[in-house]
């Protein structure tokens, strides 16, 4: 079968003048002289994505993501490299991209499909549809200029799932809209990959990631340095977004900190002191994280949070949050800290990820010792039911 996106030693240069007069200079100089510095928004990036993938891209700002999908969509061209997309893309960029402000939004539905080369006919047998889809009421005969930014989206996600892509690239577009419209974009997402569609999601949401994608890729300063399942590139971004390379030795990545203090061990109680692995729903458990080291450090702070294997954030909390002052406790010899919480989630697997983290004068955080998926957690039924959390549930007839 055909890949949907195939990308070979992708690399797009900007030029950086410190001043415009440097640019007129160096169009001038009969020696050709650069005055300009060269910035790589990417850099040989080299990338497959097979047809059916929903492939979520990762990476801080400025990393080099919108670059990456505006050069899919066709809208920028590549410094070097190739690019070659196979079937039909509908981008969803920046919002009001494609749109012309002084149309209507209903006038603008047909703008958008003749710049994907679509029939006005086409799309007036879909007009129904996508106003009924962005459900934005009278606006539609309004000029998109009086649009919000949640208008904007509702209509242009509305357009670009309504020109029968083979792509469907997303750039941050939906974190605009309100959650009864995320939730309905969501439930299209999903019609979509039944039908074998292929979907480029960005967002800073790992938890969306960890729902949504079948795999992940992550940029960092314009280089693709990780790929592959989401769980793992979720782990990839969390060590970048700490400042550490997420190329690290295999033993240590779920592993580091600055290490001025560390969690020497930790232990989990269960009903009847059972350490687990295993524990039922509902079981109240008592979380120990044992701390090591003489270090006095302001600011300091301890968390845990369970996740669902696929890296979705489920319950967690921190000293900070809960009103303690670890320092101070820590100051006065204390050196182990206990959370306790019912564990009212549904059976499954989970993992458990424990963390030490300071804030400078800044009130930047540190990170001084992280230990990622440090522990599985087994949870049996006690109860049906559907959902993450499982809480106990009554119920009354009358």
């Amino acid at each position: 079968m055909m890949d949907a996106l195939v990308i070979r030693d992708i690399s797009k240069v900007y030029r950086v003048y410190n001043h415009p007069f440097q640019q007129l200079m160096e169009m001038i100089d009969p020696l050709g002289r650069p005055r300009h510095q060269p910035f790589h928004a990417l850099n040989s990036l080299h990338l497959t994505v097979p047809r059916g993938e929903t492939l979520g891209v990762l990476g801080k700002n400025g990393s080099g993501k919108s670059t990456l999908l505006k050069i899919i969509a066709g809208v920028l061209t590549p410094t070097s490299g190739t690019c070659t997309v196979n079937g039909r893309v509908s981008a969803l960029l920046e919002l009001g991209a494609g749109f012309n402000p002084d149309l209507s939004g209903r006038e603008n539905i047909y703008l958008s499909g003749a710049l994907q080369g679509l029939p006005r006919q086409r799309m007036a047998e879909n007009l129904r549809s996508i106003e009924e889809f962005a459900d934005i009421g009278a606006h539609i005969e309004q000029p998109v200029r009086t649009y919000s930014s949640g208008m904007f989206a509702r209509l242009a996600f509305a357009v670009s799932i309504h020109v029968n892509p083979d792509i469907l690239i997303v750039d941050e577009a939906l974190s605009v809209g309100d959650v009864f419209f995320q939730a309905k974009c969501f439930a299209k997402f999903d019609s979509f990959k039944k039908e074998g569609k292929t979907i480029l999601f960005v967002t800073h949401s790992l938890e969306t990631v960890a729902k949504v994608c079948s795999s992940a890729i992550l940029l960092d300063a314009g280089r693709l340095v990780a790929e592959g399942t989401p769980h793992a590139v979720i782990n990839a971004y969390r060590r970048i977004d700490s400042g550490r390379t997420p190329t690290a030795e295999k033993d240590d990545t779920d592993n580091y900190g600055s290490k001025e203090l560390t969690i020497a061990s930790f232990e989990i109680k269960g009903r009847d002191d059972r350490t687990g692995p295993e524990y039922l729903q509902g079981d109240l458990v008592e979380i120990k994280i044992n701390i090591e080291g003489d270090a006095l450090l302001p600011g300091l702070i301890c968390a845990f949070a369970i996740r669902s294997v696929e890296g979705l954030d489920v319950v967690g909390s921190n000293t900070e949050l809960l009103a303690i002052d670890l320092s101070r406790s820590f100051a006065r010899g204390a050196r182990s800290v206990k959370f306790k919480l019912p564990l009212d989630l549904r059976s499954g697997q989970y993992l458990l990820s424990l963390g030490l983290t300071r804030k400078d004068e800044s009130g930047a955080l540190k990170i001084v010792h992280r230990r990622y998926n440090c522990q599985s957690l087994t949870i049996l039924p006690t109860q049906n039911g559907t959902g993450v959390f499982a809480p106990q549930i009554g119920v009354q007839i009358e």
